[in-house]
């Protein structure tokens, strides 16, 4: 697969000031209880002042790792369960020497995941966890998938227009509404990725 495929980071690029959002971290509830606990279970550490303050900037800061995720694996991983997909698995009736052509209808694609940063003191003594939740919605139309000995080996890419959000503790980090997702025309995927 290409390094140039877009990522969920890529997607969401150009999102809010990331001061105007630490600042909304700092003031949260669940940003406020992380505090109290940090301070419970560092008693007998030196905590830095600093630490608090900026820890909402490094919440920021860590995101862009949470969402360096390649859009195509969400896409694939959705299609695979499907079953007019997965009749593909049996090679008696869909021999591993030939390649199958699977048309697509106009389709769409949700996607939620619950991806969590843990907030670890010194020497890695846990704090607490921070959750987010990420919610996709992408419109794709035009697909092809090319199918051999039971795993997809090549994306014909039409079109694909998503949407979505980014959120920390009931603040929204990031929203993208009605954005193409530009990939390559034909995606060849090597060995191909098993049904």
């Amino acid at each position: 697969m290409d390094s140039h495929e877009p990522t969920l980071k890529s997607f969401f690029k150009g999102g809010k000031n990331s001061q105007e959002i630490a600042k909304k971290i700092s003031k949260n509830a669940k940003f406020l209880e992380l505090k109290r606990n940090a301070k419970k279970k560092s008693k007998g550490m030196k905590v830095p002042g600093y630490f608090y303050n900026d820890l909402p900037q490094k919440i920021i800061e860590k995101t862009n790792d949470l969402i360096n995720i390649k859009i195509l694996d969400i896409l694939i991983k959705a299609w695979i369960k499907c079953g007019e997909i997965l009749k593909y698995r049996d090679i008696k009736k869909y021999p591993p020497n030939e390649v199958f052509q699977v048309h697509l209808f106009d389709h769409e694609i949700t996607s939620e995941h619950y991806p969590y940063l843990e907030v670890t003191l010194g020497r890695g003594v846990p704090l607490d966890k921070i959750e987010f939740k990420l919610f996709l919605t992408f419109l794709l139309k035009g697909i092809i998938l090319e199918i051999q000995n039971a795993k997809v080996v090549k994306i014909h890419v039409g079109s694909c227009t998503g949407q979505g959000t980014f959120e920390c503790s009931g603040i929204r980090l990031l929203r993208k509404t009605s954005e193409p997702v530009k990939f390559p025309g034909l995606i060849d995927l090597g060995e191909g990725i098993p049904i």
